[in-house]
């Protein structure tokens, strides 16, 4: 558990960064310095972790002697296919601090930053587009994942990805006309599994937990 000034004591962290495993129906879930892999489960409320919390530095030991296992994940996509991820946080300066993303393909991701989304393709760096979320996805207008999306993963089933923003989540069908499924849900009564994990509090210098 981190100590913060006054200023951020007693808020609530949620999901910073995400992303699937190379496992079926598995997914790494990041908030702060900490980790938990989760079985997601899907179409059910039977999520189940199946390792953790854990420290950054604990569970993935080639980030334990670099700057990654000090600061939280902001953003994370895995590699379709392989045993790979991108990570990126803003407090190292990496991409001026993006806040969620998911992979396409093998070849490319969709990476969030406010209100925009960008199509990127990481095997030849190279940007194929930038637009406002709510034109690469319509059925994200007058939600709340409009904008500031704060973790992302794409579904071990084609054309799906789940993304989250504080407490609320949804489930984003992209084949086609877009949609979500069931619309934007509460976190807590239907990922069981990560009570405890999230929300998580911040404590002030002067109030330890």
């Amino acid at each position: 558990m981190h100590y913060y000034a006054t200023g951020v004591a007693k808020t609530k962290n949620y999901l910073d960064a995400a992303f699937r495993s190379s496992r079926t129906d598995e997914a790494y879930l990041f908030v702060e310095k900490e980790y938990v892999l989760l079985n997601y489960a899907p179409d059910s409320t039977n999520d189940s972790v199946v390792n953790g919390p854990l420290f950054i530095f604990d569970g993935f030991v080639s980030l334990g002697e670099t700057a990654f296992a000090e600061v939280r994940v902001d953003c994370a996509f895995g590699v379709e296919g392989k045993d790979e991820v991108f990570i990126f946080s803003g407090a190292l300066g990496y991409a001026r601090g993006l806040d969620a993303a998911f992979e396409l393909s093998s070849t490319e991701a969709c990476i969030f930053r406010g209100k925009y989304c960008a199509q990127t393709n990481h095997i030849e760096k190279r940007l194929i587009q930038i637009c406002f979320i709510t034109d690469a996805f319509p059925c994200l207008k007058d939600t709340v994942l409009a904008s500031d999306i704060g973790a992302a993963f794409r579904s071990h089933r084609d054309s799906e990805a789940y993304l989250f923003k504080g407490p609320q989540y949804a489930l984003l069908k992209y084949s086609g006309a877009t949609s979500l499924a069931g619309g934007v849900k509460e976190i807590a009564p239907n990922w069981p599994s990560l009570k405890g994990f999230v929300p998580r509090e911040n404590f002030g210098l002067d109030k330890p937990p």
